[in-house]
């Protein structure tokens, strides 16, 4: 039925009625007219029904076609008719990745049409149907309700194994279905949500398919590079519901309402103006690194209540022209000169109604200076029988900047050394890492994903500097600073760490060893930070030790913190 005879039913069954009304004023009221009505729709038009067991979610999930027929013919042919253009996949194509990110809040489309899809596929689940493959294209969303492509989804669910060869290579499957068989342990719930949780990365990164588990991995990890607006604590979630094991019972339903207490937290987050900060740092030589000086350097400026300036530095080992070492110790060269200048500013930042867009001008600038201090050692390395100095390897280092007012930190930086948020509840890194894989995935983000062989090479350091042969001398390379902001929790500490602390750390995935990091972290976490930051960095020490090692740590203290007089007594 096309919608021209379809709208000359509905005129016909409303003049029907209308004649039927009159004739029985007293003995048929509308609402049963109405009803009788619905029952010859049901059986003259079928309009896509849901399988039986997904009747529970009609009141509130599944739109109604046939009320909607019934209450407005026109409004229900417009939206029958848009069935395509209202896809999950769609509503939410059309968005850049700055307009995606504000979708993680609680009462936004994408969350909705989260929460009314895990219903869906929850209730497939307790049905004992496993779906192995997700297409957003397949599912409908009309203000907050939902409908579905209901073949192509139970197809999807009876014939798993058929489909296992083209849902590998998109990536949307849980990693026990690697074999392209259904493992006997392998649970619906584990295989369906896992396949939600990758439909959420998908819409939110627009990644390439990802071509292994490994590779997905990968891009959970990096999922920022893609859509760095995205909160960093997402990682965290990522990583806990596209690693389900195979026998979980963990639901669809159950990994948006993580998703939602994530928003949430995120959502109830208030900034703290003045508050104190408790700092340390730690810097060791690493009892079997082969070299002949410490290349790590850190800077802690506190000497403003409530605004602190942290940084730490890693010099890169492999010059001939200069060394790492006198790289990053022109760092703290330069925060020495120019301390009382900071402090001014950080004082006056403590005050400012404009303090963030203040406080990213003084990162800039710090930055700038940093990276024309650096090539000028460079040059001054320079003599008139050098050989060929435009073949050779100059002095470069990492730099990881904060700036700390109140609960509020703005994160800068270039290279490897990072910066994490760590709480009890868990591990979150703030900046990813400027490296030759990291600058691969940039250029690649349209295509399928792969792990490059040269992954540690740095591309984004101070120092980093073009020989001119008129000049005879190096000239500064201009670099984009990367900027990442958190608040921090009366619980939270802010680490900046050289490359060294995490490496050194045991474990064979970075997820093993931010575990290592969050156990040290239980077992002192009433530990002043000049303490906790000596016990992380002797322990990644104690692991391997192969690198220069460096940990910087901050603390929020409410002046109403009842452990602030224990931590500040230890």
């Amino acid at each position: 039925m096309n919608s021209t005879e379809l709208d000359e039913l509905m005129k016909r069954l409303k003049r029907t009625l209308e004649y039927v009304a009159e004739a029985f004023p007293d003995r048929l009221s509308p609402e049963m007219l109405w009803n009788a009505g619905s029952a010859v729709l049901r059986e003259a038009i079928p309009l896509n029904p849901p399988p039986d067991w997904a009747e529970s979610l009609a009141e509130t999930t599944l739109i109604d076609w046939y009320a909607l027929l019934i209450e407005d013919s026109d409004l229900f042919e417009s939206r029958f008719n848009q069935r395509e253009p209202s896809s999950l996949q769609a509503r939410f194509t059309v968005m850049d990745a700055t307009a995606l990110a504000e979708q993680l809040h609680s009462d936004s489309p994408l969350m909705t049409g989260a929460q009314r899809l895990a219903e869906l596929l929850t209730a497939a689940n307790r049905a004992d149907l496993m779906i192995t493959r997700l297409h957003p294209s397949d599912f409908y969303l009309y203000e907050d309700r939902l409908d579905a492509d209901w073949e192509s989804l139970l197809g999807s669910a009876r014939n798993g194994t058929d489909r296992l060869l083209s849902t590998y290579e998109l990536g949307w499957m849980h990693p026990a279905l690697r074999k392209r068989e259904i493992p006997p342990e392998l649970t619906p719930a584990a295989a369906t949500t896992h396949t939600y949780a990758y439909w959420i990365l998908h819409t939110l990164t627009r990644l390439p398919p990802a071509a292994n588990q490994a590779s997905l991995l990968d891009q959970i990890e990096r999922f920022r590079v893609y859509n760095p607006h995205l909160p960093n604590a997402l990682r965290a979630w990522l990583r806990t519901w596209l690693r389900l094991p195979a026998d979980s019972r963990q639901t669809p339903l159950e990994c948006w309402q993580a998703l939602q207490a994530l928003v949430h937290d995120c959502e109830t987050q208030s900034e703290i103006a003045i508050a104190r900060h408790e700092t340390g740092g730690e810097s060791l030589f690493g009892r079997n690194k082969r070299s002949h000086q410490n290349e790590d350097m850190l800077v802690i400026l506190n000497d403003v209540p409530g605004a602190t300036l942290l940084a730490v530095a890693d010099g890169v080992s492999t010059a001939s022209l200069g060394s790492g070492g006198q790289a990053s110790f022109t760092v703290r060269e330069l925060a020495e000169r120019q301390r009382r200048t900071l402090t001014e500013r950080l004082d006056a930042l403590a005050a400012s109604d404009t303090w963030e867009a203040d406080g990213w001008q003084l990162i800039e600038e710090f930055f700038e200076n940093a990276h024309q201090a650096v090539v000028d050692k460079i040059n001054s390395h320079l003599t008139e029988d050098a050989e060929s100095p435009a073949t050779a390897e100059t002095m470069s280092s990492t730099l990881v900047l904060a700036l700390v007012r109140g609960n509020r930190a703005l994160i800068g930086h270039w290279g490897d050394s990072r910066a994490y948020r760590l709480s009890p509840q868990g591990v979150v890194r703030l900046t990813e890492d400027h490296n030759v894989e990291m600058e691969a995935l940039l250029r690649s983000r349209e295509s399928r994903y792969e792990r490059s062989d040269q992954g540690a090479a740095l591309v984004r350091v101070l120092g980093q500097c073009r020989y001119d042969p008129q000049t005879r001398r190096f000239a500064a390379v201009e670099q984009k600073v990367s900027r990442d902001t958190c608040l921090l929790g009366a619980e939270d500490w802010l680490l900046l760490c050289s490359d060294g602390l995490l490496s050194g750390l045991k474990g064979e995935s970075e997820t093993e060893k931010e575990q290592r990091l969050l156990a040290l972290l239980g077992r002192h976490h009433e530990s002043h930070c000049r303490e906790l930051a000596r016990q992380l960095s002797r322990a990644a020490d104690d692991d391997k030790g192969d690198d220069n090692i460096t940990a910087v740590l901050l603390r929020v203290i409410v002046d109403d913190d009842p452990q602030t007089e224990h931590r500040a007594a230890k």
